[in-house]
């Protein structure tokens, strides 16, 4: 296979005081992957078949990725329980 491609990262950190302190991390890909031969077994069958070919070529895309997403609910539990300890 042939994979070309960009990837954009970047991190922005913030600062909450006594609260602590959260780095986000933000990435973007966009890729194109290619069969360029397929080799073959000992009785020469090939190895992959056409539809294992574009199933390979068709899940080469862009992709946002955020792992912030795995930890919003924590986040947000987190805040939550902060506002019901503060006084009122």
């Amino acid at each position: 296979t042939r994979t070309r491609g960009l990837d954009i990262l970047a991190t922005y950190h913030s600062n909450f005081a006594r609260w602590g302190s959260v780095d986000w991390d933000l990435g973007i890909n966009f890729n194109t992957t290619s069969v360029t031969s397929v080799g073959r077994d000992t009785n020469g069958n090939t190895l992959l078949n056409a539809q294992q070919v574009g199933l390979i070529e068709a899940n080469s895309s862009g992709k946002l990725n955020w792992p912030g997403e795995r930890m919003l609910p924590r986040l947000i539990d987190s805040c939550a329980t902060l506002i019901s300890l503060r006084p009122s």
